[in-house]
């Protein structure tokens, strides 16, 4: 196909920039996150998402090549009950506005991990009880994900953040956990 117009040339330029940008989408994680165990598990959360239909939105900030405030293993368990509970809750959505959003970054002080997706308004009361063993609105054996992460903060000693954000007059619910790393315990 030949270019004719400078707006058929502006046009070719966009899509081939589109394409080159899909096809290194996830490049900041391969290549950006240090950890390689880190690296591989967030790299296998996107494509999980992505295969349900989700759009996952991230941004992953990790400097260090072993994580050492928190067990690597704890650590995936951590982000992968988030992501999990995210991608569940968005499947669950009529429209076609399935978005998660997740971030890990790292900096001297601390690691931070947080995992957003639309919701409908939570109270603190609703909040509260997601943290307890086996609430669930998803059926038997079920909703043991949150309670783990408290588990865990226990063990580590972080802090976990629960609020409601307003973004596009769409309520999310956005999970924050935060490990000092000169307080972890290991």
């Amino acid at each position: 196909a030949s270019i004719h117009t400078y707006e058929d040339l502006i046009k070719k330029q966009n899509e081939y920039c589109k394409h080159i940008e899909n096809e290194n989408k996830y490049n900041k994680i391969l290549f950006g996150v240090k950890d390689p165990v880190l690296a591989g598990f967030l790299y296998n959360k996107v494509l999980v998402g992505a295969e349900k239909g989700i759009e996952v939105l991230f941004k992953v900030i990790v400097y260090s090549t072993k994580i050492d405030c928190i067990s690597i293993f704890d650590l995936n368990e951590i982000i992968g009950i988030l992501l999990d509970n995210a991608y569940e809750e968005t499947t669950f959505r009529s429209d076609d506005n399935k978005k998660v959003y997740f971030d890990v970054e790292e900096n001297p002080n601390e690691l931070m991990i947080g995992v957003g997706n639309l919701c409908e308004y939570k109270t603190r009361e609703q909040i509260i009880e997601m943290f307890q063993s086996d609430n669930t609105t998803k059926g038997s054996n079920r909703g043991l994900g949150l309670a783990k992460i408290k588990d865990y903060q226990e063990n580590y000693g972080f802090d976990i953040m629960v609020e409601n954000k307003q973004i596009n007059n769409q309520n999310w619910i956005y999970f924050k956990i935060v490990i000092l790393k000169e307080t972890a315990i290991i």
